[in-house]
């Protein structure tokens, strides 16, 4: 397996027939409609669906004429059970859905899905697909050959990296790993969890954050929180401004950094390293259990990742890793992916475009051709 692979792995998260209007990251949503056009493209066009163990296999072996795709999706979302799975039955399709355990419904259930639908076992409004999987849906998924369960690392979360503060908790802020860190076991359930963006307080500070793979994570004194929150109690929420919530706490602010005490502490390398190896393989350990089954691909949340973490990998027992050239190392054994997203105007151009990069990868004319010209040209225009 290599990063310059002709076989294009293509990568969604959510797909379902509109996005969950009460998710805050419903953009992460893919249409099933764009989803099923991807699926009879490459159906009607005699493209072969890969795993990644096929991928692996094959890749190095395949000419740039061989027509292979392979899909991916990642953080285990219910949608890809309930609308997803039904589609690549449709289609004999393979997927690998990529899960990290935190976020798995812990639940022994298993829900209906669209093919429910079509066989007249319940209706449409019956249907429930906004969470995430469940390992009993997983497996059931797994037993069908077309889905396979890979890791997503453990936490699939971001960390605090300095004392610059980005935001207040308000109603429109990026809540999601600040809370989830602090109320691990309830993350499964964020999504429809009214409750959950109220675990803390409006006005409690965020600081800059990154991945929690690359980043070690610094520890605010909760002195400071509480104060901030007390401080911003009278705003008004509704009409909230980073700007003038910023100014309001300045001076405090100011006190604590300039005394020094804002910051309780950073983490250290060794405590880091422990961190992450946890990341890597306690998520390996907890798929093959709950699934009974090899664990060999990790692809890294929001696409981070460092030389530790691939060593880490590697050295664990995974047999290949997510890469992105220009954002990591790139090892030999490794995946690079094509995202499908939905374009919020011309949305029929979006499967049109997906189309396009996975033959333009493969070498296909005239896609590559184009492809070239334009990145060419891209290349002059940043020159001048």
């Amino acid at each position: 397996m290599t990063h310059s692979s002709a076989i294009p792995v293509l990568y969604f998260h959510s797909v379902a027939p509109a996005p969950d209007p009460n998710w805050y990251k419903s953009k992460l949503t893919v249409s099933t409609r764009i989803f099923e056009q991807l699926l009879k493209y490459y159906s009607s066009h005699h493209y072969s669906f890969l795993c990644l163990d096929e991928y692996a296999e094959l890749n190095n072996a395949m000419s740039t004429n061989t027509k292979a795709i392979c899909l991916t999706f990642d953080d285990g979302y219910l949608d890809n059970f309930v609308h997803v799975f039904p589609l690549l039955k449709r289609y004999n399709a393979k997927a690998t859905i990529f899960v990290s355990p935190e976020y798995v419904d812990p639940a022994e259930i298993v829900r209906p899905t669209m093919e429910d639908v079509w066989n007249g076992k319940c209706l449409v409004s019956d249907l429930e697909s906004s969470g995430f999987l469940s390992w009993a849906e997983m497996r059931l998924m797994e037993s069908s050959g077309l889905v396979d369960i890979q890791s997503h690392t453990m936490t699939h979360t971001k960390v605090f990296r300095d004392s610059t503060i980005r935001d207040f908790h308000n109603p429109g802020a990026d809540w999601l790993y600040p809370i989830g860190n602090l109320f691990p076991e309830r993350k499964p359930f964020y999504i429809t969890d009214a409750v959950f963006p109220n675990l803390l307080p409006y006005g409690t500070p965020f600081f800059t954050e990154s991945s929690a793979l690359v980043t070690r994570r610094v520890s605010i004194n909760l002195s400071f929180n509480q104060e901030c929150i007390s401080i911003l109690e009278g705003t008004d929420w509704r009409n909230y401004s980073f700007s003038h919530a910023m100014s309001v706490v300045k001076k405090l602010y100011n006190k604590y950094t300039e005394n020094g005490t804002l910051v309780d502490g950073t983490e250290s390398v060794a405590d880091y390293q422990t961190r992450v190896r946890d990341e890597i393989i306690r998520s390996k350990a907890i798929i093959e259990e709950k699934l009974s089954k090899e664990v060999k691909h990790i692809c890294w949340p929001h696409g981070d990742y460092n030389q530790f973490c691939i060593d880490t990998a590697f050295g664990s027992g995974y047999r290949s890793v997510h890469a992105v050239p220009g954002k990591g190392p790139v090892p030999d054994r490794s995946f690079t992916r094509i995202g499908v997203t939905e374009l919020k105007t011309m949305k029929f151009l979006s499967s049109v475009r997906t189309v396009f990069k996975t033959e333009a990868q493969r070498g296909a004319f005239p896609f590559s051709t184009v492809a070239n010209m334009y990145s060419k040209f891209r290349s002059l225009v940043k020159k001048r």
